[in-house]
């Protein structure tokens, strides 16, 4: 496959309802070349049984890490496991529409000088129903748009106080790009409840910014 490896990477825990949409909605993506790494921490072996289905595909690798106890554990026990140039982080309670990746991958594959690519997210419920929007997930652009200045787009979320680039599952990134900053190590700079907000903010510092208007993620 000539098109650049695209890491799709979901930490899980005790959530087989929600891990299944989330896992689905990666596996059938339309871009050719992705590897997902499932991280499994969950206390029992729903997951476990339900990943077996998967043991032959080559695009998947699964860790049952029943020793982890915690979150950010289980989340940075993925990382000598990623090969992909490029990185998408996906919550065991969200999804992502199939073509995500894809339309996502073309800004990239034309513009090396881009550090991420956003999109709208929706909000949706436990049943999978499209709710109402809150404030960061109003649209921010009604078309898609390239912003040259990544510290311009790092600024403007600071100063608003809304995160309108998303959740961790909603962006795709260089994962050269990614600092020290990384999702659950914010913290050594004394950063606590805006661990995205602090990645986000070193990725911007290396290049441009995307954002698309069709809703990707969930």
């Amino acid at each position: 496959n000539n098109l650049p490896l695209v890491s799709i990477i979901i930490p899980t825990y005790n959530r087989l309802k929600f891990f299944k949409m989330a896992f689905e909605s990666a596996y059938h993506q339309t871009y050719s070349n992705i590897e997902i790494i499932v991280s499994d921490n969950s206390t029992n072996e729903d997951t476990a049984r339900y990943m077996a289905n998967f043991k032959d595909s080559s695009k998947v690798i699964y860790l049952r890490n029943s020793h982890i106890k915690s979150k950010e554990d289980n989340f940075l026990a993925t990382q000598e496991y990623v090969h992909g140039e490029y990185l998408n982080w996906l919550m065991d309670d969200d999804c992502i529409k199939f073509d995500k990746i894809e339309k996502m991958m073309k800004y990239f594959l034309s513009d090396k000088s881009i550090a991420l690519v956003t999109s709208k997210r929706a909000l949706i419920n436990e049943e999978n129903k499209i709710l109402p929007d809150f404030r960061a997930t109003v649209a921010y652009c009604k078309k898609d748009a390239i912003f040259n200045e990544g510290s311009v787009v790092g600024k403007e979320l600071l100063t608003s106080m809304c995160n309108f680039i998303g959740e961790p599952s909603t962006v795709l990134f260089r994962k050269c790009g990614l600092g020290e900053e990384n999702y659950f190590k914010a913290a050594y700079k004394g950063y606590r409840r805006i661990s995205d907000i602090v990645m986000w903010l070193d990725l911007l510092k290396y290049g441009k910014f995307v954002y698309l208007a069709d809703e990707l993620s969930a």
